[in-house]
């Protein structure tokens, strides 16, 4: 009889699961999540009987924190949904489970003490729903590839709408992916009057790469780095003025600045204060946004150009100009007005 060998092979069987992390974790790209990252815009908003004015806001993310187990970055003047610049921090996360740009929030603690912002990973015609949502129910309404500071970026275009017989609103925000938001639009609108919002990216440093221009706006020139016992506003010089007059002031560092528990990069810029100036004409009605920044403490200085800044209008007589300066917790530490006037 013919022997016959049997012989008996393991077979290893390897399940290979697919893993949806890692998928949604590339679309963390679309609003860069790093300390250290600075995003740098040009604000432009049109009011009631179509004046507009310009002014500039530089969002950074300074540091990390823990919170329920998670890890958020802390990042001042956030970009989030609305009319303006969020002037107020925010700690935000990107969660890989779903693909959602989250937002801790203390009080809702119904939905895990956080709420959802834009659904980066969202594909064309999805919604970002309303469930536990810090916005509307935004959708992805386009994505494309375009190109933004010399250089070619995907980008994705969420829209949201809403109207009402006595209002409307109308909002677009662009996301482009390694650069965060590039551009936001708001229109809103009542029977009484209508009012737009424009946001543009002028520049960023993300993860160590700059893009566009992140410098000080032009107009504003810091004259001294020493740091000031005080805050203060000076009288501008000339004054009277005719066309153009200089205005001076003071950014001393906060009283209890942040101090590095864990050596991260970022953290040197905590000293830095949301700074506003105003003009005002004589009725209390704004003029034109001077500065509108996060800046270092020292020494700045800022020209008020009417001709220059659409204002060529403006009639002889007295206006005003107020400083106010605030910590991330906006807290007023300053908040002074001064009289000036213009000779025509």
């Amino acid at each position: 009889m013919k022997k016959i060998n049997l012989y008996i092979i393991p077979v290893i069987i390897i399940i290979c699961s697919y893993n949806s992390n890692a998928q949604y974790g590339s679309y963390a790209n679309y609003f860069p999540l790093n300390v250290g990252n600075i995003f740098c815009y040009k604000n432009i908003h049109c009011g009631p009987g179509g004046a507009c004015d310009t002014a500039y806001r530089t969002s950074r993310i300074l540091y990390s924190k823990s919170f329920n187990g998670k890890t958020y970055y802390y990042c001042q003047s956030y970009l989030g949904w609305g009319s303006s610049i969020d002037s107020s921090i925010a700690y935000l996360r990107f969660d890989t489970v779903t693909g959602y740009l989250m937002k801790y929030e203390a009080n809702a603690s119904g939905c895990g003490f956080e709420l959802k912002s834009y659904k980066l990973s969202a594909g064309i015609g999805d919604s970002i729903g309303t469930n536990c949502a810090s916005l509307p129910n935004y959708r992805c309404e386009r994505i494309f590839d375009t190109t933004l500071f010399g250089s070619a970026f995907n980008c994705k275009k969420f829209t949201y709408s809403n109207s009402s017989i006595n209002s409307q609103t109308i909002n677009y925000t662009f996301f482009g992916r390694n650069v965060g938001a590039i551009y936001v639009y708001t229109y809103t609108a009542t029977v009484h009057s209508s009012q737009t919002y424009k946001h543009y990216l002028r520049g960023a440093c993300i993860n160590g790469v700059l893009y566009g221009d992140t410098s000080l706006p032009i107009g504003i020139k810091q004259v001294s780095t020493e740091l000031p016992n005080s805050f203060s506003l000076s009288q501008n010089y000339p004054n009277p003025f005719n066309p153009t007059t200089k205005i001076r002031f003071d950014v001393r560092p906060p009283l209890n600045p942040l101090l590095s528990k864990e050596g991260k990069d970022g953290w040197q810029d905590a000293g830095r204060q949301g700074v506003v100036l105003k003009v005002y004409d004589i009725l209390g009605r704004e003029i034109q946004t001077l500065v509108n920044e996060q800046l270092s403490p020292g020494t700045y200085e800022v020209e008020f150009d009417p001709e220059k800044s659409g204002q060529a209008g403006l009639s002889s007589g007295v206006y005003y100009y107020q400083l106010t300066i605030s910590n991330e917790q906006l807290t007023i530490a300053i908040k002074e007005t001064k009289r000036m006037v213009l000779l025509r």
